[in-house]
Protein backbone atom coordinates (compact mmCIF):
# COMPACT_ATOMS: atom_id res chain seq x y z
CA UNK A 1 0.00 0.00 0.00
CA UNK A 2 1.45 3.36 -1.07
CA UNK A 3 0.06 5.45 1.80
CA UNK A 4 1.08 9.00 2.73
CA UNK A 5 -0.02 10.54 6.03
CA UNK A 6 -0.60 14.31 5.97
CA UNK A 7 -0.69 16.05 9.36
CA UNK A 8 -1.92 19.64 9.14
CA UNK A 9 -4.68 21.75 10.71
CA UNK A 10 -5.08 24.08 7.70
CA UNK A 11 -7.98 22.75 5.55
CA UNK A 12 -7.00 24.64 2.38
CA UNK A 13 -3.40 23.49 2.57
CA UNK A 14 -4.46 19.91 3.25
CA UNK A 15 -6.59 20.04 0.11
CA UNK A 16 -3.81 21.57 -2.03
CA UNK A 17 -1.02 19.28 -0.87
CA UNK A 18 -3.33 16.26 -0.79
CA UNK A 19 -4.35 16.85 -4.41
CA UNK A 20 -0.71 16.95 -5.50
CA UNK A 21 0.08 13.73 -3.61
CA UNK A 22 -2.89 11.76 -4.94
CA UNK A 23 -2.10 12.87 -8.50
CA UNK A 24 1.19 11.01 -8.08
CA UNK A 25 -0.78 7.82 -7.50
CA UNK A 26 -0.35 7.63 -3.71
CA UNK A 27 -3.12 6.98 -1.23
CA UNK A 28 -3.64 9.85 1.21
CA UNK A 29 -4.82 10.03 4.81
CA UNK A 30 -5.08 13.52 6.32
CA UNK A 31 -5.44 14.35 10.03
CA UNK A 32 -5.46 17.74 11.71
CA UNK A 33 -3.35 16.71 14.72
CA UNK A 34 -2.06 13.81 16.78
CA UNK A 35 -5.32 13.87 18.74
CA UNK A 36 -7.07 12.34 15.73
CA UNK A 37 -4.91 9.23 15.85
CA UNK A 38 -6.38 6.52 18.07
CA UNK A 39 -5.34 3.00 18.94
CA UNK A 40 -7.36 1.31 16.19
CA UNK A 41 -5.85 3.57 13.54
CA UNK A 42 -2.35 2.94 14.88
CA UNK A 43 -2.83 -0.80 14.73
CA UNK A 44 -3.84 -0.53 11.08
CA UNK A 45 -0.70 1.50 10.39
CA UNK A 46 1.53 -1.05 12.12
CA UNK A 47 0.18 -3.69 9.73
CA UNK A 48 0.25 -1.39 6.65
CA UNK A 49 2.34 1.64 7.59
CA UNK A 50 2.51 4.88 5.60
CA UNK A 51 5.80 5.27 3.74
CA UNK A 52 6.02 8.97 4.67
CA UNK A 53 4.48 11.60 6.96
CA UNK A 54 4.11 15.10 5.52
CA UNK A 55 3.55 18.30 7.49
CA UNK A 56 4.35 22.02 7.57
CA UNK A 57 6.89 23.55 9.94
CA UNK A 58 3.94 24.78 12.02
CA UNK A 59 2.70 21.20 12.40
CA UNK A 60 6.12 19.63 13.05
CA UNK A 61 5.47 18.83 16.72
CA UNK A 62 2.10 17.20 15.98
CA UNK A 63 3.56 15.10 13.17
CA UNK A 64 6.50 14.06 15.34
CA UNK A 65 4.03 12.91 18.02
CA UNK A 66 2.13 10.83 15.44
CA UNK A 67 5.37 9.21 14.29
CA UNK A 68 6.42 8.48 17.87
CA UNK A 69 3.04 6.86 18.62
CA UNK A 70 3.39 4.66 15.56
CA UNK A 71 6.84 3.50 16.71
CA UNK A 72 5.67 2.85 20.26
CA UNK A 73 2.83 0.73 18.85
CA UNK A 74 5.41 -1.46 17.10
CA UNK A 75 5.53 0.21 13.70
CA UNK A 76 8.61 1.26 11.71
CA UNK A 77 10.39 4.60 11.79
CA UNK A 78 8.57 6.52 9.02
CA UNK A 79 10.34 9.36 7.18
CA UNK A 80 9.03 12.79 8.17
CA UNK A 81 8.91 15.44 5.42
CA UNK A 82 8.55 19.02 6.67
CA UNK A 83 7.51 21.83 4.31
CA UNK A 84 9.53 24.74 5.62
CA UNK A 85 12.22 24.78 8.32
CA UNK A 86 11.23 22.67 11.36
CA UNK A 87 11.36 24.61 14.64
CA UNK A 88 13.58 22.01 16.34
CA UNK A 89 16.74 20.26 15.24
CA UNK A 90 16.23 17.52 12.65
CA UNK A 91 16.07 14.00 14.03
CA UNK A 92 16.42 10.65 12.34
CA UNK A 93 14.90 10.59 8.86
CA UNK A 94 13.51 14.15 9.08
CA UNK A 95 13.74 16.06 5.80
CA UNK A 96 12.99 19.70 4.98
CA UNK A 97 11.66 21.03 1.68
CA UNK A 98 10.65 24.56 0.75
CA UNK A 99 6.99 25.22 1.50
CA UNK A 100 6.50 26.71 -1.98
CA UNK A 101 8.25 23.83 -3.79
CA UNK A 102 5.71 21.03 -4.26
CA UNK A 103 7.88 19.44 -6.93
CA UNK A 104 10.67 18.86 -4.39
CA UNK A 105 8.16 17.30 -2.02
CA UNK A 106 6.86 14.93 -4.70
CA UNK A 107 10.39 13.95 -5.71
CA UNK A 108 11.20 13.01 -2.12
CA UNK A 109 7.96 11.06 -1.83
CA UNK A 110 8.96 9.09 -4.92
CA UNK A 111 12.30 8.22 -3.29
CA UNK A 112 10.68 7.01 -0.08
CA UNK A 113 7.98 5.06 -1.89
CA UNK A 114 10.75 3.18 -3.72
CA UNK A 115 12.58 2.65 -0.44
CA UNK A 116 9.51 1.03 1.13
CA UNK A 117 9.00 -1.17 -1.92
CA UNK A 118 12.67 -2.27 -1.94
CA UNK A 119 13.96 -2.30 1.65
CA UNK A 120 17.54 -3.39 2.36
CA UNK A 121 17.85 -7.15 2.62
CA UNK A 122 18.18 -8.72 6.05
CA UNK A 123 21.62 -10.12 6.61
CA UNK A 124 21.84 -13.85 5.85
CA UNK A 125 23.27 -16.25 8.42
CA UNK A 126 26.71 -16.43 6.80
CA UNK A 127 28.27 -13.49 4.94
CA UNK A 128 31.42 -13.51 2.83
CA UNK A 129 32.94 -10.50 1.07
CA UNK A 130 36.41 -11.25 -0.19
CA UNK A 131 38.52 -12.51 2.71
CA UNK A 132 36.11 -11.08 5.30
CA UNK A 133 33.59 -13.60 6.62
CA UNK A 134 30.88 -13.41 9.28
CA UNK A 135 28.76 -16.03 10.98
CA UNK A 136 25.85 -13.75 11.86
CA UNK A 137 23.92 -16.22 13.99
CA UNK A 138 26.89 -17.08 16.22
CA UNK A 139 28.38 -13.57 16.26
CA UNK A 140 31.78 -14.48 14.80
CA UNK A 141 33.84 -12.62 12.18
CA UNK A 142 37.10 -13.63 10.49
CA UNK A 143 39.56 -11.63 8.41
CA UNK A 144 41.37 -14.37 6.54
CA UNK A 145 42.19 -16.88 9.28
CA UNK A 146 42.15 -14.36 12.12
CA UNK A 147 39.08 -13.93 14.24
CA UNK A 148 37.97 -10.38 15.11
CA UNK A 149 36.81 -9.51 18.61
CA UNK A 150 33.88 -7.12 18.01
CA UNK A 151 31.23 -5.67 20.30
CA UNK A 152 27.58 -6.49 19.45
CA UNK A 153 27.04 -3.02 17.94
CA UNK A 154 30.17 -3.19 15.82
CA UNK A 155 29.24 -6.70 14.72
CA UNK A 156 25.79 -5.48 13.59
CA UNK A 157 27.34 -2.52 11.79
CA UNK A 158 29.89 -4.63 9.95
CA UNK A 159 27.38 -7.36 9.02
CA UNK A 160 24.93 -4.77 7.74
CA UNK A 161 27.57 -3.19 5.50
CA UNK A 162 28.80 -6.63 4.39
CA UNK A 163 25.26 -7.58 3.37
CA UNK A 164 25.21 -4.53 1.03
CA UNK A 165 28.80 -4.20 -0.26
CA UNK A 166 29.63 -1.02 -2.20
CA UNK A 167 26.27 0.55 -1.29
CA UNK A 168 26.33 3.90 0.53
CA UNK A 169 24.16 4.34 3.61
CA UNK A 170 23.47 7.64 5.34
CA UNK A 171 24.15 8.10 9.04
CA UNK A 172 20.39 8.26 9.60
CA UNK A 173 19.89 4.86 7.96
CA UNK A 174 22.74 3.27 9.90
CA UNK A 175 21.41 4.79 13.12
CA UNK A 176 17.98 3.34 12.36
CA UNK A 177 19.11 -0.18 11.40
CA UNK A 178 22.20 -0.66 13.55
CA UNK A 179 22.13 1.72 16.53
CA UNK A 180 18.39 2.03 17.12
CA UNK A 181 18.77 2.64 20.86
CA UNK A 182 20.98 5.70 20.43
CA UNK A 183 18.23 8.32 20.06
CA UNK A 184 18.54 10.79 17.19
CA UNK A 185 22.24 11.70 17.48
CA UNK A 186 23.66 10.66 14.12
CA UNK A 187 27.21 11.37 15.31
CA UNK A 188 26.97 8.17 17.33
CA UNK A 189 27.40 6.39 14.00
CA UNK A 190 30.71 8.22 13.40
CA UNK A 191 32.02 6.99 16.75
CA UNK A 192 31.07 3.37 16.02
CA UNK A 193 32.58 3.52 12.52
CA UNK A 194 35.80 4.96 13.95
CA UNK A 195 36.06 2.15 16.51
CA UNK A 196 35.17 -0.53 13.99
CA UNK A 197 37.87 0.78 11.63
CA UNK A 198 40.37 0.56 14.48
CA UNK A 199 39.48 -3.11 14.96
CA UNK A 200 39.75 -3.79 11.23
CA UNK A 201 43.09 -1.95 11.05
CA UNK A 202 44.63 -4.56 13.35
CA UNK A 203 44.02 -7.05 10.54
CA UNK A 204 45.20 -4.82 7.70
CA UNK A 205 41.69 -3.68 6.72
CA UNK A 206 41.71 -0.05 7.86
CA UNK A 207 40.40 1.39 4.59
CA UNK A 208 37.61 -1.04 3.68
CA UNK A 209 34.92 1.24 5.15
CA UNK A 210 34.87 4.45 3.14
CA UNK A 211 33.43 7.81 4.17
CA UNK A 212 31.34 9.22 1.33
CA UNK A 213 31.32 13.00 1.71
CA UNK A 214 27.83 14.33 2.28
CA UNK A 215 26.29 10.86 2.05
CA UNK A 216 27.50 8.40 4.69
CA UNK A 217 29.51 5.18 4.65
CA UNK A 218 30.02 2.09 2.51
CA UNK A 219 32.06 -1.09 2.58
CA UNK A 220 34.31 -1.36 -0.48
CA UNK A 221 34.56 -4.95 -1.66
CA UNK A 222 37.43 -4.05 -3.98
CA UNK A 223 39.67 -3.22 -1.01
CA UNK A 224 39.25 -6.65 0.59
CA UNK A 225 41.78 -9.40 -0.13
CA UNK A 226 40.59 -12.51 -1.92
CA UNK A 227 39.31 -15.35 0.22
CA UNK A 228 41.85 -17.99 1.20
CA UNK A 229 41.02 -21.74 1.26
CA UNK A 230 39.38 -22.69 4.54
CA UNK A 231 40.99 -25.88 5.73
CA UNK A 232 40.94 -25.34 9.48
CA UNK A 233 38.04 -26.84 11.46
CA UNK A 234 37.47 -23.45 13.10
CA UNK A 235 36.04 -22.31 9.75
CA UNK A 236 33.63 -25.19 9.31
CA UNK A 237 30.66 -22.80 9.45
CA UNK A 238 31.71 -21.37 6.11
CA UNK A 239 32.06 -24.67 4.19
Amino acid sequence: MSLVLLVDDHPALRAWVGHAITRQGHLLLAVASADGVGGEVLQQWVESPPFAIVTRAAGHDQAARVRERLQLAGGPLVPLLVMGQPPSRDGVDVHSVAEDAPRDLLLLLGVFAARQANPPRAAPRVLAVGGLKADVENGMVWAGRERLNLSPTHLRLLCFLMSHPDRTFSRARLLEYVCSGAGDNERVVDVHVYRLRAQLARHGLADVIESVRGSGYRLLSGRLPEAAPLADTAYSAFR
